[in-house]
């Protein structure tokens, strides 16, 4: 065989995925861990986990803890939840909360939870909708139609929620079903310094010290669900190099991209992030200083600035290291050239990186407006938000169901009402004042004479245009958000509320940036993107698993430390170093501990792991996510991941990162001996 040839297949090999990756339940690496580790993956253990497992509407994971339906997560997951339950006269975010009983337990205002109970092969179906087309936009418009059709249908038998999910950029299609929740209710959550002990600064870092968990209870019929799975707790932990799992729902992840799109996002979409991060940074911090009532509202607008900008940050340091991108070029180049060498995989795949290249040359010309539509305008939680998601709600409705935008489906309005008629608290003076200094950014980024920015503005100030229909608006009343929708078009359209009024002004422009997106960019990615995908199946086959999508996934590695900063970072910490932490900063900020915890000081067994780190493959999303042992039985939980493993979004690093888990030790002995909740720990450990 040709010399250059088995160097390119070694390039593929399955070993360049090895432990990386995120796996469907319906495939999982089974060879790989009963060759590597001995473990049989059997069908009752996947089943187990997955029903075990969960997914939190608010962008993180968790999992059912006991047959009560207790459901454990991250504090930060459960952070906006908590901080709409709070008010300054019961501020559960500074003084944590605690149920005592069954009657104790708050109701979430907005929170649903979704366990993944079925999986189903659609690929052939989806595909065959646009078998006889060959441009991208009709391919992508007859698969969407063929979507919405599926779903309709499946959601129809009332059993379950169905959604279509989509794999390796269009390659696959799977039809999941998820039991879906929404009685949820608050049961423990820690005080804010506790759970972000170091906050800002040991972010993304390790060793650590953070005790990000929060319980929350799944009701059904008033009651509390009769889980028929549920993940046992080891308190004992995983040991040193020890196989452990990952059962979450990682969001994005962009390792199955062409050069030309990270090159993209290098080179555009991640410094025009930054910029925008930069601005609301300084809004959020003018804010805060206006008085203490201001900064708690802020609360969970500081920790989201702060952490993208880390997370942001380390993509562009990564993607601008030329030893990290080349990694990513070699592989490319490895692929072209094996197309190169079969006269057949030329014809049908040599066009697919050129076609993808001109899609994000235009994409060059309009990502600012796509970020406006998806970014600025697409946050349903923002009454800007709710103004836009009004205004296009009665509109879709009169539509088709294949037709309409994917939101405005009937498998997803039931979700949408729930958010969109939320009664959770609004804080306009907060809004108007951070969407001022947002929109005075766009104004900035897309100049004076843009048609965008002149319809929005109308030749007034940004803020001031923010200020008028944000603080004098009605839609910080839930039931006339709801007035509105059942009004329907002649109710919305006859509306005079300000921010109706600017929606319907820039609704249509919304629309066309959307379908320009669609057009030029996402259906190249799904048609060309899947063309790529259906390649590197002939080299990998099972071995290579999909990009992440906020869908179910399993991921596995060993606990292990690592070497950094001239030395090697241990697999785990303790209650030792947390108060050595704390008193090596004379408990300040962001290193302080609650009174509770210096007057147990002596109570507690200081020896209790705190925190540990391991290899599994984590990012944003897998947050709350359970770890699990071979016996399927908790051993810790996922908050975080070190500064170095921040990269994986774009491209694994297995050398030095890590997923960082908070210890099931740690949060018995809170519980017990600084919370006097003993009745959970009985619950925890299935007394």
């Amino acid at each position: 065989m040709n010399r250059a040839i088995i160097l390119i297949i070694l390039m593929l090999s399955p070993q360049l995925f090895a432990e990386e990756g995120f796996w469907t339940f319906d495939q999982p690496p089974v060879d790989y861990l009963k060759q590597q580790y001995s473990f049989e993956l059997t069908p009752e253990w996947l089943d187990h986990v997955q029903r075990s497992s969960c997914r939190l509407n608010d962008g993180g994971s968790g999992s059912i803890v006991s047959a009560n339906g207790l459901v454990l997560t991250n504090y930060h997951v459960g952070f906006g939840q908590i901080q709409k339950l709070s008010t300054p006269e019961n501020d559960y975010i500074a003084n944590g909360f605690i149920a005592h009983s069954y009657t104790d337990e708050i109701p979430t205002t907005d929170l649903e939870i979704d366990i993944l109970y079925s999986i189903e092969n659609i690929t052939e179906q989806v595909h065959q909708a646009a078998a006889h087309l060959t441009d991208p936009t009709a391919i992508k418009t007859a698969r969407d139609a063929e979507i919405a059709r599926i779903e309709q249908a499946a959601n129809a038998q009332g059993d379950l929620v169905y959604e279509v999910v989509e794999l390796y950029n269009g390659s696959q299609f799977k039809l999941y079903g998820y039991r879906r929740y929404t009685d949820i209710r608050l049961v423990f959550a820690p005080e804010m310094f506790t759970a972000y002990f170091g906050g800002d600064l040991d972010n993304y870092t390790y060793p650590r010290w953070s005790l990000d968990f929060a319980l929350f209870r799944i009701y059904e019929n008033e009651k509390p669900l009769k889980a028929e799975h549920f993940l046992q707790w080891n308190p004992e932990g995983a040991t040193n190099k020890e196989l452990v799992f990952v059962s979450g729902h990682p969001g994005n992840t962009r390792r199955l991209q062409t050069v030309t799109q990270m090159a993209f996002d290098r080179d555009y979409l991640i410094p025009f992030q930054l910029r925008e991060l930069q601005v609301l940074r300084q809004a959020v911090y003018a804010y805060e200083a206006r008085g203490m009532e201001q900064a708690r509202q802020a609360r969970p607008d500081h920790a989201f600035v702060e952490n993208m900008l880390k997370r942001v940050g380390s993509w562009a340091v990564g993607l601008n290291d030329s030893t990290i991108f080349n990694q990513q070029i070699r592989r490319e180049q490895a692929l072209r050239d094996f197309v190169q060498t079969d006269p057949a995989l030329a014809a049908t795949y040599g066009n697919l990186w050129n076609d993808i290249d001109q899609a994000y040359s235009n994409f060059e010309t309009f990502y600012k407006h796509h970020f406006v539509e998806d970014r600025l305008f697409g946050w349903k939680g923002s009454l800007i938000g709710k103004a836009r998601t009004i205004v296009e709600w009665v509109t879709e409705i009169e539509k088709p169901n294949e037709e309409r935008l994917e939101d405005y489906r009937d498998s997803n309005l039931e979700s949408l009402a729930y958010e969109v008629f939320s009664e959770a608290p609004v804080y306009a003076e907060k809004e108007a004042f951070l969407f001022g200094e947002r929109f005075q950014f766009i104004a900035d980024e897309l100049g004076k004479d843009d048609p965008f920015v002149q319809t929005l503005f109308e030749g007034k100030p940004p803020r001031d245009v923010a200020q008028e229909a944000i603080l004098n608006s009605r839609l910080v009343d839930a039931a006339y958000r709801r007035e509105l929708v059942e009004g329907g078009v002649a109710a919305v359209e006859a509306s005079t509320d300000p921010l109706i009024v600017l929606a319907r002004r820039v609704v249509p422009m919304l629309r066309q940036y959307h379908e320009q997106y669609k057009n030029q960019v996402k259906s190249v990615i799904e048609t060309q993107g899947s063309l790529l995908a259906d390649l590197m199946f002939q080299q990998h086959g099972s071995e290579l698993p999909p990009d992440a999508n906020f869908t179910l996934r399993l991921s596995f590695g060993t606990v292990s430390g690592y070497p950094y900063n001239g030395t090697v970072a241990p697999y785990q910490t303790t209650l030792y170093g947390l108060f050595d932490r704390a008193y090596g900063f004379n408990n300040q900020f962001p290193f302080q501990l609650p009174q509770r915890y210096r007057e147990a000081e002596e109570q507690l067994n200081l020896r209790t792991p705190y925190n540990f780190v391991l290899e599994a493959d984590v990012v944003g999303g897998n947050s709350g996510s359970p770890v699990v042992n071979r016996e399927g039985k908790l051993v810790g939980l996922i908050f975080d991941g070190n500064i170095e493993s921040i990269i994986s979004t774009y491209i694994y690093n297995a050398e030095q990162g890590r997923s960082v888990a908070v210890h099931p030790a740690i949060m018995l002995e809170v519980l017990d001996k600084i919370y006097g909740a003993p009745h959970l720990v009985q619950e925890l450990l299935g007394s």
